[in-house]
């Protein structure tokens, strides 16, 4: 019995040690990106075991910030990056995915600092409540420190961050099936009080003002 034992061990630590060696040998260079490109910035985490509950929202990490409002003095900043990243994008792009992922370090401007708080936005859109926001991951979910949601109908919800100065980000989560009139109509609320603009940046597309006229779309 003890010889038949150490074979048996010889032999699995044989398959294990094989196993381990074709892991190693495995081409990273092959695998694909699910998104062509990412914001360097992302939420905190707060230290909490607490989980989403029914009116909060939760963002898988690879989406944030991918349809976000940025103050219309960025406008340059935003043509000049969304020019550089087409190129990227086309030059990466495969069948099945993206070869490398374009990581956008855009310094932000407080969207609404020192123009309108949560509470404020939240009655220029006539919403009465709100819920926080949770970053999805490999890892779980995790409550974003700060964060707020506002479900505004039609599978489409705006998320993001606030500091003692208001509102840092202000992004939208975009469902299946949805009702794009929302998000147009949220948008050309906030584009005529705020003046901000709307960058869908897998899209490759911002909304310059809310009014439906090609010449208040650019793309790059």
């Amino acid at each position: 019995m003890g010889n038949n034992l150490i074979v048996f061990v010889i032999c699995l630590f044989g398959i294990i040690e094989s196993r381990a060696q074709q892991v190693a040998k495995i081409d990273t260079s092959n695998f694909l990106y699910s998104v062509p490109t990412i914001s360097s910035e992302i939420a905190k985490a707060e230290n909490t075991s607490a989980g989403p509950e029914k009116n909060d929202l939760v963002v898988y990490e690879d989406n944030w910030c991918q349809v976000e409002f940025l103050l219309a003095s960025q406008l340059e900043k935003v043509k000049t990056m969304l020019t550089d990243y087409k190129k990227f994008e086309s030059e990466n792009r495969t069948k099945y995915g993206w070869k490398n992922v374009y990581v956008r370090i855009f310094e932000k401007e407080s969207i609404l600092s020192g123009k309108a708080d949560l509470n404020s936005v939240m009655s220029l859109l006539k919403q009465n409540k709100n819920g926080n926001l949770f970053l999805s991951s490999t890892e779980g979910n995790a409550k974003a420190n700060n964060g707020f949601s506002i479900y505004i109908g039609g599978n489409i919800s705006l998320y993001g961050t606030t500091t003692e100065r208001g509102i840092h980000e202000l992004c939208a989560e975009v469902g299946q099936k949805p009702d794009n009139k929302n998000l147009m109509k949220t948008f050309s609320l906030l584009n005529e009080k705020c003046h901000i603009i709307l960058v869908d940046w897998i899209g490759q597309v911002v909304l310059i003002e809310g009014k439906s006229n090609e010449k208040y779309v650019w793309k790059p």
